[in-house]
Order: C-alpha cells, then structure tokens, then sequence
C-alpha cells in the first residue's frame, strides 16, 4: 500500500465509520421493510387460502350435485365447475406454499395427500356418474328396440296360433293330426306367456333400486326367454312344413328381442353396482374432503402464528440495529489512533535507509542494494535501483545476440532462394499441362454442342409429325362417326324394308292362287333385307370398334406430343449449356496461360522479398532493444541518428492475369 494511500487511509477512517453506519442504517430499513413486505405477503396468503377453501367447497357441492344430473349437459357443467374449483383449490395452496416456514412444510404435505385422495375420489364419482348416465342412455335406447322387436315377435305368435286354430276347425281333420296340432297350441300359449313374463321381469328389472331383486328378476328374466324360444320352435316343428315360414320370421324377431332386451337388463343391473359405488365414494369424499379443509384449517392457523412471530422479530432487529451504530462507532475511533501512531513510526525509519542508499549511488558505486521490505513508494524505488542494473547487463547481450542471427540469416537466404526458384519452374511445367488438357476438353465439349443440335432438330421434327398424326387421328374419328350414322340409317331402311315384305305376304296370303308368285318374291325381300340389317348391325359395331380404337389413338399421340417438346426443350438447354462451357474452357485456356506467364515472371522476385522480410524482423528486433534506453532531452540529441521506424518492406508484386475483369467463374 503505497504512503498515499495510508494517508487517504487515516483520514478516511472517520468517513468510512459514517459510510458503514449509513449503510447498517439502509441495511436496517431494507431489513423492516422486508418485513413488513412478508407480513402483508402472509395476509395476502392467508385471504388467498380462505377461497381456496370456499373453491373447495364448491368443487364438493359439484361432485355432489353430479349425481343428480339427468343429461350429459348438465353432468359436463357439474364437472367443468368441479375441474376449475379443484384446480383453484391447489392453485390457492401450493402458490402460498413457497413462502411457508419449515414448521408448515409437514402440514402442507399432509395437505397434499389428503387433496390427492378426495381429488382422485371425485374424479372418479364423475367417472361412474358418466357411465351410469351413458348406460342409462344405451338402456333406453336398448328397451325402445326390446319393446319394437317384442311387438313384431307376438304378432307371429298370433298368426301361428290363429293357423292351428283354422287347421282344428278342420271337419275332415284326422284323430292323431288333432292331437298334434292341440299339443303345438298348448305349447305356443305358454310360450306367448313366458314372453309376456320375461317382457314383465324387464319391466320391473329397470324400475327396481335392490340388486337382490334384480338377481332374482334377472334369472326369471334369462329362463322366461329361453322357454319362449323352445316352445315356440316346438310349436312350429309340431304343425309340420306350414309353419317354416312362421318359424323363420319368429327366429329372426326372437333373436332381435333378446339382443335387446339382454342389453336392457345388463345395463340396469351394473348401473344399479355403479350407483351402490357413487353412493359410498360420495360418503368417503365427504370424509377425506373434511380431512382437507382440517389440514387448511391447520395452515391458516400456523399462518397467523408465523405473523405474530414476524412482527416479534421486525421489533428485535429495531432494538439491533441501536445497539450495531454504537459498537461500530467505538471500533473505528480506536482503529483510528492505533493506525496512525504505527504509520508515523514505520515511515520516518524507512525513508532514513532511503536517503542514505541515494548518497552512495551518487558516488557511482551501484554494487549497493537497499533492502526496504514494503509495498509503497519506498519500497518500489528500491526494487527500481537493483532492476536497473540488471536491465542493462541484459540489454547488451541481446544486441550481441541478435547481430550473430542476422549474420546467419543472410547464409541461409541464398539456399532458401534458389529452392523457391526451382519450385517456381516446376510449377510453370505443371500450368502449360493443364493448359493443354484443357484445350482437348474445349474440343470435346464442342462435338457434344453439335449432336445436342442436330438432336433438338430431330426431336422438333418427330413433335411437328406427331402432331399431324393426332389431327389425321381426330379426322377418321370424325369420319368413322359419320359413317356410322349412314349405317344406322342404312339398318332403318333394312328394318322398314322387312315390314314391308311381312306386309306383302300377308296380301299375297289374301289373294290366293293370284299371289302366290307375289309371296315368293316378298319372302326373298324380307330375307334380303333381314341379311342387310344383320350386315348393318356388323358393320355398326366394327366402326364404334374403330372409333374407340381411333380415338385412343389420338389421345396417345396427344399425350406423345408434349412429351416430344418438352425433350427438344431439354435438348436446346444441353446446348446452351455446352456452349457455356466450351466458352467458359476457352477462357479458363487463356487465363492458364496468362498464369504460367505471371509464375516464370514471378519466381525471380520471390528472393528478393524474402532477403528483405527477414533483414526487416531483425532490424526491428534491434529497434525494441535500443528504446530501451530514455536518454530524456541533452545536447547531444541532436547528432544522434536512433533507429526510430519499422522497415519497410515492399515486395514484387505479381503481374495481374490480363482481361481478369472478363474472366467468367463457373
């Protein structure tokens, strides 16, 4: 620390005593406001975690209503309450959560588990609600299917019976035949009423609350329609083949019926165990929601408590704060008369040893060292008089040093030239070789140009002939159409011509022996012209034949000529290209050339610039060891002529390729 500093430090000590007071004071008022700020935050908490517990309520009131609900309207609106007020609930106590003390933290995981139970407990009453209600849909829909079914089926019940009936009303009926028939009536009425029965126990089964009696209506139910289908195939079997017909619409009707009538009762009894299961998940909601608002009821009171205990503390760090301004006071006052009375001692011996250290020097005797162990003044000033010596010795021996490196660096000049003009040669051999190779490439690349011409040419001409194929194409298709409406006109005649002979042989019939000549003749017409109309009909069908042949012909060609212009197209860009790079060849030829010229002119000047940039490195080396010395102003300044400025060196510069600003990059 140098003596300014300790001076600064003395006189500062009294300020920095205001200064550290200033800011226990700022500290202390930062502090109480802290406070304060967490007082109002725990107020803040506290009123955030009583709507947490009013959200709780109403989440509870949601669920509860739930059960209640009669449509998926109502149940959506019962839980989308339920979602927000849950959610508002956690929302309200874990966001408070972050500012408890670590007495609260316990309670607050109590919290946790007890909101994760009746949470999970309420999501699942919503869960069977849901399902009982979908399941209360599908029933209804299922025992509207049931009843329909159900109708249909006894009305086949009623024909079967009506037809044993008619068939025993039968005078000419046998004995056996009889009592057959008697015994398929019997058995189709007590089928009639086991389908009443089981319709009956479905009945009853979707208005009852006690699963019991739903077991016990469920198996009355199952065995009622399974006697209904026996007996009534018995029946059927029994009346014999009349019945077929009956038996089959029965079976068909039966099978619809139980479908839905089943469905019907599965439905009513596993939502009558869904409602068992509401009922005791609503009872434990109840409790664990009772568990919850416990563990709130906790936090709020421990929030209370933590801010009574808050404002406790705001009063001791006032009290603290007192007490910290005198001790800091009574520190610096002594710090202050301690420094200053070691401080006065230690300069005035140190600065002794200084002056008498300057007395010898003077006499030119630098073997001296002054041993002054400080981190001031003082004790730089003599860490400068040993360095200075020691700076001198080292100078003269980099100038040594450095004079032997330019004497050898000039020896190893020669031998780096004469390699650089060497590779220089090489490397001129080397650019008339590409330079050749190039212009075997330019020709190549203009035979390709010529063939991608005489392609382009062949592939217009092939679009231009198909194209004039495809309107020959369309012209047939217009000629064979014509055509074949001459032919159609040519089948009429022939159709008009056969009536005419069938009406002339009917005539000819008429007059008797006087037209049996006629007849002849008009049955020869009416074969003729049944001849040409079967010709016209073949011919007809040949020429639709060559139409449609024509016509995919011409739609071929149309397809095939675009095809063709679209590989002219490609063609002529291969030939620009190709032309492109037969002048891009051409100018990568020249610029070669151009280049071995610039490296032969080249390879000469390349020893010159490296001679010159080495010499440069170690004058300047030299100029950094020399400014060393401060030699401050004197007389003879004037004649001295230092080393003041780099060298500078100005290489060769290579001959710029001609036409550069033409040259085209690829």
């Amino acid at each position: 620390m140098g003596i300014k500093w300790k001076l600064l430090l003395i006189v500062s000590l009294p300020i920095t005593a205001m200064v550290v007071m200033l800011f226990v004071a700022l500290w202390s008022f930062r502090t109480i406001d802290s406070k304060v700020d967490e007082v109002n935050s725990i107020h803040m908490d506290r009123a955030t975690m009583i709507d947490a517990d009013r959200d709780a309520y109403q989440a509870q009131a949601a669920a509860s209503s739930a059960l209640k609900a009669t449509t998926s309207e109502s149940l959506n609106g019962f839980l989308k309450s339920s979602d927000e007020n849950l959610q508002q609930t956690w929302d309200r106590i874990a966001g408070p959560a972050k500012n408890f003390p670590s007495n609260m933290k316990s309670v607050f995981e109590e919290f946790k588990q007890n909101y994760s139970k009746w949470k999970q407990t309420n999501e699942r009453i919503f869960k069977l609600t849901a399902e009982t209600l979908d399941a209360n849909i599908q029933r209804n829909e299922a025992e509207a299917r049931a009843l329909a079914s159900f109708g249909g089926m006894r009305d086949v019940i009623d024909n079967l019976g009506e037809m044993i009936n008619q068939e025993l009303n039968t005078s000419d009926l046998g004995i056996e035949r009889r009592l057959i028939l008697e015994e398929a009536l019997s058995v189709v009425l007590n089928a009639d009423r086991d389908a009443y029965q089981a319709y009956v126990a479905q009945l009853l089964i979707t208005r009852s609350s006690d699963i019991e009696i739903v077991k016990g209506l469920a198996d009355s139910f199952h065995e009622n329609v399974s006697q209904t289908n026996e007996r009534i195939n018995k029946g059927c079997e029994l009346v014999g083949y009349q019945a077929n017909v009956l038996k089959t619409e029965f079976n068909t009707l039966f099978s619809s019926w139980k479908d839905a009538s089943s469905n019907t009762v599965d439905l009513t009894r596993d939502n009558i165990q869904k409602n068992i299961e509401k009922n005791q998940l609503m009872a434990a909601s109840e409790i664990r929601f009772e568990e919850m608002r416990g563990t709130i009821d906790n936090l709020g009171e421990m929030e209370v408590a933590h801010v009574e205990a808050n404002l406790a503390n705001l009063e001791d760090i006032i009290n603290n704060t007192i007490m910290l301004y005198l001790i800091i006071a009574i520190i610096f006052v002594l710090i202050s008369i301690v420094v200053t009375l070691l401080f006065a001692t230690r300069v005035a011996r140190d600065m002794k040893k200084s002056a008498d250290v300057a007395t010898t020097l003077s006499q030119g005797d630098f073997s001296v060292q002054l041993n002054v162990n400080r981190n001031d003044e003082i004790g730089t000033l003599a860490t400068a008089f040993s360095e200075m010596i020691e700076n001198l010795k080292r100078i003269v021996h980099d100038i040594q040093d450095a004079t032997t490196t330019v004497a050898t660096g000039s020896q190893e000049l020669a031998s780096s030239s004469e390699t650089l003009s060497a590779g220089a040669t090489e490397q001129a051999s080397a650019v008339e070789e590409v330079s050749s190779a190039m212009e075997e490439m330019s020709g190549s690349i203009g035979q390709n140009t010529h063939s991608a011409n005489q392609t382009e040419e062949i592939a217009r001409k092939t679009a231009e002939d198909g194209r004039k194929g495809g309107q020959a194409v369309h012209k047939t298709v217009t000629s064979m159409t014509q055509i074949a409406e001459k032919i159609s006109i040519i089948e009429e005649i022939a159709r008009q011509t056969n009536l005419l002979a069938l009406n002339a042989a009917i005539e000819a019939a008429r007059a008797g022996e006087h037209g049996k000549g006629f007849a002849v003749v008009a049955a020869e017409v009416r074969k003729l012209a049944e001849k040409s109309g079967e010709a016209a009909n073949e011919i007809s069908e040949l020429s639709r034949a060559s139409v449609e042949v024509a016509k995919q012909a011409g739609d071929m060609l149309e397809k095939i000529v675009p095809n063709i212009e679209q590989t002219s197209e490609l063609i002529q860009e291969i030939s620009t290209a190709s032309n492109e790079q037969n002048t891009g060849a051409n100018e990568i030829n020249r610029a070669l050339q151009q280049l071995d010229n610039v490296v032969q002119a080249n390879a000469g000047s390349s020893e010159d610039a490296s001679t010159a940039s080495q010499l440069s490195a170690k004058a300047m080396q030299l100029e950094r060891t020399i400014s060393f010395f401060k030699l401050g102003k004197t007389d003879s300044q004037e004649y001295a002529h230092p080393l003041t400025s780099k060298v500078e060196v100005v290489p060769s510069q290579p001959q710029a390729l001609e036409d550069d600003s033409s040259f085209e990059r690829f």
